[in-house]
């Protein structure tokens, strides 16, 4: 029983030390307060937001963008079709026909080692006027003191890039059930002092929202200098810092939301996607184990020490199972943090297993579709 009791203790101190990392993280990402008043002096804001297939999505987000609370005169929208099969163009026209600030661009045929998205932002940013370029995606939601808020944050703290981490919206059960998750391993690569720290070399953005002075932009070369990258909201936020800038990533709190994923395919494929790129193969095959080890062992562990406990009740047994205990509480206090801070339902803890479960066969499957070479994403092989 010996080994038994040294495994839980180290089950407890691991999942210790991580709940109160993670508690750490949220609380140093923090959350931007809208400002009530314009900046001063107010720059002008060039908002690029890359756009394919989502007539669904583009609508609500540029009436989100022609309603922001900043002078008309310094503010325009480019809205850069990347080759839509669906109505995303004609609905950007109707749009600008009535809106002089806001434009609709034809990304150009994607050159040979170039994403998409990089592609039509790079487009975007060519014909772009403005002192600051913000870059934003199409699913994203802006309430109308964000431009605002956010050019007054780069003033105050004499910012170059400053990112922001849109709230997360989750309504049906395959999103509640399946995006804590990933948002919460996202929380323990996510250190916002060091990023946000000139002297540290640690740098992050999130593409949802980047804000850029427009000579920072020119100067590392934008989106060009990462047309193939897989992560290119990271390496434009590294490139940044390493060429003496000061970048920070904040949470977007009210100001920005976005709904990701509203379907089951979808969210499937882009968790699988997500994984597979992020971590290349060795480390998703690892993830593949860690989470079918995180379906069962939580709860099946201490579960296993106390029937243990009735036929060998010694201090030994009952320390075990005491540690094991309070290793698990820490482990699903955890999963609670994440559930709260995106407003789903705690009774998703009891699905926790099954969520744990699902993400093992998510990953496994991007990691067979990454060897197998027949990844895409909205009908593009990535």
């Amino acid at each position: 029983m010996t080994i038994h009791l040294i495994i839980a203790l180290l089950w407890m101190g691991v999942m210790i030390a991580l709940y109160w990392l993670i508690r750490d993280r949220y609380r140093s990402l923090g959350k931007l307060k809208a400002r009530s008043r314009h900046p001063e002096p107010t720059p002008s804001v060039t908002v690029i937001i890359p756009a394919r297939d989502e007539e669904a999505n583009i609508e609500a987000c540029l009436k989100g963008l022609l309603t922001q609370d900043y002078p008309r005169g310094s503010l325009d929208i480019l809205a850069v079709d990347d080759n839509s099969s669906d109505d995303t163009p004609a609905i950007v026209e109707r749009l600008a026909a009535s809106e002089p600030r806001l434009d609709l661009l034809q990304a150009p045929p994607l050159p040979p080692g170039w994403r998409g998205k990089q592609n039509a932002c790079w487009h975007g940013a060519q014909h772009a006027q403005g002192d600051w370029l913000c870059f934003t995606d199409a699913d994203t939601r802006a309430e109308s003191a964000l431009i605002a808020t956010a050019i007054a944050e780069t003033q105050k703290h004499q910012l170059d890039l400053l990112s922001l981490h849109p709230h997360q919206v989750m309504k049906s059960f395959w999103e509640r059930l399946l995006m804590p998750v990933p948002f919460l391993t996202l929380m323990m690569l996510l250190d916002a002092r060091r990023i946000n720290d000139p002297s540290d070399r640690a740098a992050m953005a999130n593409g949802q929202f980047i804000l850029l002075h427009r000579a920072v932009y020119n100067e590392v070369d934008g989106h060009r200098s990462v047309r193939a990258a897989v992560l290119e909201d990271v390496e434009i936020a590294k490139r940044v810092k390493r060429a003496g800038f000061r970048i920070a990533i904040r949470g977007g709190g009210d100001l920005i939301r976005t709904r990701m994923y509203r379907d089951l395919s979808t969210l499937w494929n882009a968790l699988a996607r997500n994984g597979s790129e992020l971590f290349g193969p060795t480390l998703t095959a690892l993830a593949v184990l860690n989470a079918f080890f995180a379906a069962v062992f939580p709860w099946g562990y201490p579960l296993w020490l106390a029937v243990r406990l009735g036929s060998e009740n010694t201090w030994i047994a009952v320390a075990a199972l005491s540690a094991a205990a309070i290793g698990s509480a820490a482990w699903y206090a955890m999963h609670a943090m994440a559930l709260r801070i995106h407003n789903v339902p705690l009774t998703y803890l009891l699905l926790l297993p099954i969520t744990d479960f699902l993400m093992g066969v998510v990953n496994l499957d991007g990691l067979v579709q990454r060897l197998r070479g027949r990844r895409t994403w909205k009908g593009r092989p990535i």
